[in-house]
């Protein structure tokens, strides 16, 4: 039997209440399904994890490289109402512009919804998050071909600065 410490009860708690919250952003979810709560914690992630690989796309990362910023982001709203709320208005916002929630429109719905929240509270919340916690992880700066900081290699004067070998050489004209 698990220990139930203060941590883990807060935790689980935060939880339940992000779930209740992110619960009034599918309507349809609650009426189909007597575990709608349990339901509703996975659809909320997978919308977020749809909406910031939306917004930061790159085909070389997989889920595994956006799940972190998902994660960080549940654990927040875990903690704090404010932000619980501000995803679920956000999802709601989403799913308001059509009769179907937001994981089930199409590509190209997604994005023309996105499209139409981008000068939101909501959208600059998941992408100040998102850029920050996705472009400072070290896998994803290897996938990317990014070799991170030169500093501590010696900086980039003596490390390639002037290897402009993808260009043109401008005195061959």
């Amino acid at each position: 039997m698990t220990k139930l410490n203060r941590r883990r009860f807060l935790a689980q708690t935060g939880k339940s209440v992000t779930a209740l919250a992110a619960a009034s952003a599918f309507p349809p979810l609650m009426a189909e399904n007597s575990h709608a709560a349990l339901n509703t914690d996975e659809r909320l992630a997978e919308s977020l994890l749809a909406i910031i690989q939306h917004m930061f796309p790159h085909e070389q990362l997989g889920d595994h490289c956006y799940t972190p910023i998902v994660d960080a982001l549940l654990d927040d709203a875990a903690k704090d109402q404010a932000l619980a709320q501000e995803i679920a208005n956000g999802l709601k916002e989403l799913n308001s512009f059509t009769k179907r929630t937001w994981l089930d429109l199409t590509e190209a719905e997604q994005i023309e919804a996105l499209v139409r929240i981008e000068d939101g509270p909501f959208f600059k919340m998941l992408h100040s998050r998102a850029v920050w916690t996705l472009y400072n992880n070290h896998e994803v700066w290897e996938a990317l071909g990014y070799e991170g900081p030169s500093f501590p290699k010696g900086g980039y004067l003596a490390r390639g600065f002037n290897d402009l070998d993808w260009l043109p050489d401008p005195f061959d004209r």
